[in-house]
């Protein structure tokens, strides 16, 4: 086989039946003849059903699709390992809840030839029905994953997040960044990655073309995964300004959350009660309980030994998401 343009990395972690929707979209990629693809499933839990539904997949899909298995340490070892082993000198990224038109990887490409960029992303929508989309506001849409930047191809100026469900990069620019954080269990190993990116000074450009749809479970339609994710979102934004910053910044950013949560979160949180309006008190409450995250988070890294807080902490990980997303409010 020639070496493909574009590999596709897939990371996977129990990826049930939403793995063969994942694929099926990705082997229909086109390409308008611009360049040649080839789809690499990474997989953090190996069983022995995934890779044979993998192996099945491949015999008829239009491009040649790879199983790797890694070993359970983590989305940020599963996208090193996905860069390693990747042929193309491109690599885009996809993850197993998504689905995507036949055009995604073609837009993100073609931006990326128009614009010189190293690094392209994409925005992404909520697969939901009328009733549950009316039960979500702006900001609880935004912890189940929506992604928007407008219509316009522009240039990343955004100081966080890159969705890694949705971008193109260019190998040869990734292994001069070095890889992922293997550290980072609870969600924020992209804004790291991104920031280091861009602080090479390699261009990162978005475009809103390349749309993709995300899968969201009934359960984290509960109260009680957006109280987990706003816990989590607390403690990556500290993390994030622990490094970027410095711990004095940070400290003093940590009062000022908590100085808001007390005169304009939590007397919102109490009117918006009054009001039985839900969808508001269910934002303020997470945004408390952002701010006391972000506090807990920074404590943490000023003196681990006096608050270590371990069990908060292990709470926050990425993958223990299902402990915690079906809790309701008491």
């Amino acid at each position: 086989m020639d070496r493909p343009a574009v590999s596709i990395n897939l990371c996977v972690y129990k990826p049930g039946e939403l793995l063969g929707q994942a694929l099926g979209c990705l082997a229909a990629q086109e390409t308008g003849g611009l360049f040649t693809f080839e789809i690499l499933v990474i997989d953090d839990e190996p069983s022995a059903e995934t890779e044979r539904f993998v192996g099945e997949f491949a015999k008829s899909a239009a491009a040649p699709v790879r199983y790797v298995q890694t070993q359970g340490n983590g989305v940020s070892h599963a996208r090193n390992a996905g860069i390693r082993e990747s042929r193309g000198d491109w690599i885009a990224w996809f993850d197993q809840d998504q689905t995507a038109g036949p055009d995604w990887l073609l837009e993100l490409y073609r931006t990326a030839g128009e614009t010189g960029a190293a690094w392209v992303d994409g925005p992404r929508d909520l697969l939901l029905t009328d009733e549950q989309a009316g039960r979500l506001n702006a900001y609880l849409r935004g912890c189940l994953g929506e992604i928007t930047e407008g219509a316009a191809v522009h240039r990343v100026e955004r100081r966080y997040a890159s969705c890694t469900g949705n971008a193109l990069a260019r190998k040869a620019a990734l292994e001069a960044v070095g890889g992922f954080d293997e550290t980072i269990f609870d969600g924020w190993e992209d804004w790291d990655y991104v920031r280091r990116f861009r602080a090479k000074g390699y261009p990162c450009w978005y475009t809103p073309k390349a749309l993709v749809h995300h899968v969201v479970p009934v359960e984290r339609l509960e109260a009680g995964f957006f109280r987990w994710h706003a816990a989590r979102l607390g403690a990556a934004f500290a993390s994030r300004d622990v490094r970027e910053w410095g711990f004095f910044r940070a400290v003093l950013a940590s009062v000022a959350r908590l100085g808001q949560v007390l005169l304009v979160h939590g007397p919102l949180l109490a009117w918006a009660r009054v009001r039985r309006d839900g969808k508001e008190s269910l934002t303020r409450w997470c945004l408390v309980l952002r701010a006391v995250s972000y506090a807990r988070k920074t404590l943490y890294y000023v003196s681990p030994g006096l608050f270590s807080q371990r069990r908060y902490h292990a709470r926050l990980q990425l993958r223990n998401e299902p402990r915690y997303a079906v809790r309701r409010d008491p």
